[in-house]
C-alpha cells in the first residue's frame, strides 16, 4: 500500500513541477526524460491550436509545411536555439513555453495571406 501511496504522489507531482518551466531552471529541467515528452505535449498543444485558429479562419501561430514532420528533437533545437539567444535578456522567470512558441513562429513563419480578389 505505501508504494502504491508513493507512485500516486509521484504522478501528480511531476506534472505539476512542469506546470512551466522558468527559464533560469532550463538547464536543470532538460535534463530530466520526462521534459521532452512534456515539451512534445506543450508542441502538440500549439499544433492543436493552429488547427482550431484555421478552422476559425483566424491567423495561425506559425505555419508549419505540409511536407515537414516536426519530432520532439526538433522543438528541442528551436527552444534550445530561443533560449541561447534571449536568456541574458528576458526575466529568469520567463516561461520556456514561450520560448519554443516564439521559436517555432521564426523558424516557421506565415507568410503574407494571399489577396483575395
Amino acid at each position: 500500500m505505501k508504494i502504491l501511496c508513493t507512485v500516486a504522489v509521484g504522478l501528480i507531482v511531476v506534472p505539476v513541477a512542469l506546470a512551466q518551466v522558468p527559464i533560469k531552471k532550463y538547464e536543470q529541467f532538460k535534463k530530466d526524460p520526462s521534459f521532452k515528452n512534456y515539451i512534445d505535449g506543450v508542441a502538440t498543444g500549439f499544433l492543436v491550436a493552429n488547427v482550431e485558429l484555421d478552422r476559425r479562419k483566424k491567423p495561425l501561430l506559425y505555419c508549419q509545411p505540409p511536407n515537414l514532420a516536426m519530432n520532439t528533437e526538433m522543438y528541442l533545437s528551436i527552444l534550445d536555439k530561443k533560449v541561447k539567444e534571449r536568456e541574458s535578456t528576458v526575466p529568469a522567470d520567463l516561461p520556456v513555453e514561450l520560448l519554443l512558441l516564439e521559436g517555432l513562429t521564426e523558424a516557421l513563419p506565415c507568410g503574407k495571406p494571399p489577396r483575395r480578389r
